[in-house]
């Protein structure tokens, strides 16, 4: 297992390995496409994604994640994070996954979510169940949406 970095420098595409390194300054090229066994950590928009791929985890630090046509998927075997100012359009599957800052959830969450900070669900956005510590819900507690 490793800890792969995303860093697009052309095609927003989590699928060409040109786009991966194993550093965050983004010096080392990892030379290929993270596994289900590796840590994933998305440093740049992604909004032209063809592939279905499915990670160990994933840490989003981005402001795009996806396009809001829908047809941006992938896995995590442990959990998805936003941080930031983050806009999830993804149909993520995970076990839980987490939005944090002002980070919002416009795409479909598979599996458990909790809001914290300012984060929230927005227009569009669904998911399985969900726990709101976040402010900007203005509300606190536990939600389920059939999807």
């Amino acid at each position: 297992m490793a800890t792969l970095y995303y860093y697009s420098i052309g095609g927003n595409n989590l699928s060409n390995p040109l786009n991966w390194y194993t550093d965050s300054s983004f010096e080392v090229p990892a030379g290929r496409i993270p596994t289900a066994s590796d840590d994933v950590i998305i440093l740049s928009d992604i909004t032209n994604n063809v592939s279905t791929p499915t990670y160990s985890s994933i840490v989003i630090k981005t402001a795009v994640f996806g396009n809001s046509n829908g047809n941006n998927t992938l896995a995590a075997v442990t959990s998805a994070v936003f941080f930031g100012s983050c806009v999830n359009y993804f149909n993520i599957t995970a076990p839980i996954t987490y939005f944090n800052g002002y980070s919002q959830n416009r795409g479909t969450i598979n599996g458990s979510v909790i809001f914290n900070d300012c984060s929230y669900n927005g227009s569009g956005g669904k998911y399985t169940t969900a726990t709101f510590n976040s402010i900007n819900n203005k509300t606190i507690g536990n939600a389920s949406l059939v999807l």
